[in-house]
């Protein structure tokens, strides 16, 4: 379970429920993060692509120990903090090129249902109450570890939690969390078992449960969350549910490597990570993007500099082979699904090596290669290519999010410290270099193009046009 590659079969015929654990919101999203969305983004697009209808959860965790430090040091409500940091991971999701989820449920409105669960949970014999916390007793659940291996025998007292008197057992974990003397009022809710809030593991077995059902296709998130957390939520929703013929409540894992810098994995607490605000200071989303769809999802990937410049040179050279075939408009979302359709229906080998490379664990390295492949072919018979088979190359890029917008936007985009220059400068330079070159003067004419060039624009001249990039 969880632990290695596996046939997939929708568990309702022609719909994919999904749900993916999402941020927590008291600060900006780091590069770690934007890969977890990206890859469920292309999970979402793929089985979108393949005709499915998907219904994509992705919660957000507003309450927890962190977000109420937080709020205290910096004196703002609770509500601010989380709206404010809300607003930036929606802001750099849309920058990413990610699509909104179905559902984005934020914890606090599930209170009274996580509440419910527990309850449920304390009935079956699988919860108890103690001194006002709620705690799920961990060896009740004799099937406890299945997802990430961990037996309860191999589990020592202190290694994942730390002994409490109010615990009957060191692997026991809290649902319910009683109220702090120094916590905020709006940190803490009314229950049976006296003022409080919920646990973090209770939280995502509820909003699951509720938006998607108890048992439903994919459940996914970073690798560090699939222990505790996600052994945790298996706990509560069997304890609750139980289990359907033998069948696991969710019926496939899916696990994101992390975002390494120098091979130790980004995290706020290393402080060794770079946000994705940050990172799009100096570096245009799709290449980014690209970074992070080169590497397998379940692998690390290493971050440096020199990974986004080569990302952003490869995508580069995909988006020249759209302008030589003259596919440069932008397009509409629905002109995006007929490119789509077109990708999924050719039967262009190219096309046919992509599908299953992505129909095989989402291998968006090889379907990365296949695409450069393909590209290579379209370059040398550009002139003899019907325009179908670059709407075809095109609708493949637009399923790993690339190519809806047009080659000169993607040469225009404004990123990092040589983008202070407005396109309204840039093309006034252009028009006084022409005129500089139409009287000869050839001296001026490079004078203008070595200004540009400091300020990050490379020029190149055509016959009748000269087109123009930030570098």
């Amino acid at each position: 379970m969880g632990r290695k590659k596996q046939d997939f079969v929708p568990l309702v015929n022609g719909k994919i429920s999904i749900y993916v654990c999402g941020m927590t919101v008291y600060d900006y999203c780091h590069l770690g993060h934007a890969r977890v969305m990206v890859f469920f983004d292309i999970v979402r697009r793929w089985f979108e692509a393949c005709g499915f209808k998907v219904n994509y959860v992705r919660n957000i965790t507003d309450i927890d120990d962190k977000i109420i430090a937080r709020s205290i040091s910096e004196k703002i409500s609770i509500r601010e903090l989380t709206d404010k940091f809300i607003f930036e991971m929606k802001k750099d999701a849309k920058c990413l090129g990610v699509l909104d989820p179905s559902h984005e449920p934020r914890a606090t409105e599930y209170v009274p249902q996580m509440l419910e669960l527990i309850k449920r949970l304390e009935s079956l014999g699988y919860a108890y109450e103690s001194n006002g916390d709620v705690n799920f007793a961990v060896r009740r659940l004799k099937s406890y570890g299945k997802l990430s291996g961990k037996s309860i025998d191999e589990l020592r007292s202190g290694e994942r939690v730390l002994v409490g008197e109010d615990k009957k057992d060191p692997l026991d974990f809290v649902l319910w969390k009683k109220t702090k003397p120094h916590e905020p009022e709006e940190a803490s809710w009314k229950s049976p078992y006296g003022d409080g809030r919920p646990g973090w593991h209770i939280e995502c077995s509820t909003m699951s449960s509720e938006i998607l059902g108890p048992r439903f296709d994919i459940h996914g998130g970073g690798i560090d969350l699939q222990f505790p957390h996600h052994e945790n939520e298996i706990a509560q929703s069997e304890g609750a549910f139980g289990c359907y013929n033998n069948n696991n409540l969710v019926s496939t894992w899916m696990h994101v490597g992390f975002v390494t810098v120098e091979k130790e994995k980004m995290s706020k607490s290393l402080g060794n990570f770079s946000t994705i605000r940050e990172i799009l200071v100096d570096n245009d989303p799709e290449s980014v993007r690209y970074f992070l769809l080169k590497g397998h999802y379940r692998s690390p990937i290493n971050y440096s500099l020199e990974q986004i410049k080569s990302a952003k040179n490869s995508l580069r050279s995909l988006y020249h082979v759209l302008e030589i075939g003259d596919e440069t408009g932008e397009l509409s979302k629905t002109e995006q699904l007929r490119y789509i359709d077109r990708a999924m229906k050719s039967d262009d080998p190219f096309a046919k090596d992509f599908r299953d490379a992505l129909q095989d664990d989402f291998n968006t390295p090889k379907a990365l290669t296949i695409l450069f492949g393909f590209a290579a072919q379209l370059k040398i018979q550009i002139k003899s290519q019907q325009k179908f088979q670059i709407t075809v190359f095109r609708g493949l890029g637009l399923i790993l999010g690339f190519f809806a917008r047009s080659p000169e936007q993607e040469r225009h985009l404004i990123v990092g410290p040589n983008s202070q220059i407005s396109e309204e400068e840039i093309k006034k330079l252009l028009v006084e270099r022409n005129l500089a070159k139409n009287k000869k003067d050839f001296q001026k004419a490079d004078e203008i193009r070595n200004i540009l060039n400091s300020r990050g624009i490379m020029l190149e001249d055509g016959v009748s046009k000269t087109k123009w990039r930030r570098t």
